[in-house]
């Protein structure tokens, strides 16, 4: 790890269960593993007595369809020989058809009038390294048949 810290996030409207909004994929070909550091996760939602929405962090073994990227905006900036590095991390947002998951990480239940934000406790942080193909981590929200705004961000280091 170069120890580039990188933040990226989707604005969404969530219909209906299961839209990952937020997908991180280590860049395939290359030896890349990436630290998430921190996920968030807010709602917009007005009604006091709906009932709490689940979000899953969770491994995925592929990128989905369709998904628009996403800019990630570096955090710190650290110098490799004289030149500002850049990130390797892919983000991709808003799919058409969601990743395929292996397994859930984490779950919450969370109100959606309110949010969450979890920074990982230090040496416990979810590490995702490329192994000859490519990593997927992603943000899945699983919502009743309203339409509520959500944000949804990830902060890693590479």
């Amino acid at each position: 790890m170069a120890g580039l810290t990188f933040v990226a996030g989707d604005t969404v409207s969530t219909v209906g269960s299961g839209s990952p909004t937020l997908l991180l994929l280590a860049t395939s070909g290359a030896d890349v593993g990436i630290v998430i550091k921190e996920v968030s996760v807010s709602f917009q939602g007005i009604v006091t007595t709906e009932a709490p929405y689940e979000v899953e962090l969770l491994r995925c073994t592929d990128a989905g369809t369709g998904g628009s990227s996403l800019t990630p905006r570096a955090m710190n900036q650290a110098v490799v020989e004289g030149t500002i590095s850049s990130q390797t991390t892919a983000t991709k947002g808003t799919f058409s058809a969601e990743p395929a998951a292996s397994d859930v990480i984490k779950n919450w239940h969370v109100h959606p009038q309110t949010g969450l934000t979890y920074p990982f406790p230090p040496n416990q942080e979810l590490v995702c390294i490329e192994t000859g193909g490519a990593a997927y981590i992603a943000v899945r929200l699983v919502v009743p048949t309203v339409s509520v705004d959500c944000e949804v961000y990830m902060v890693w280091e590479e």
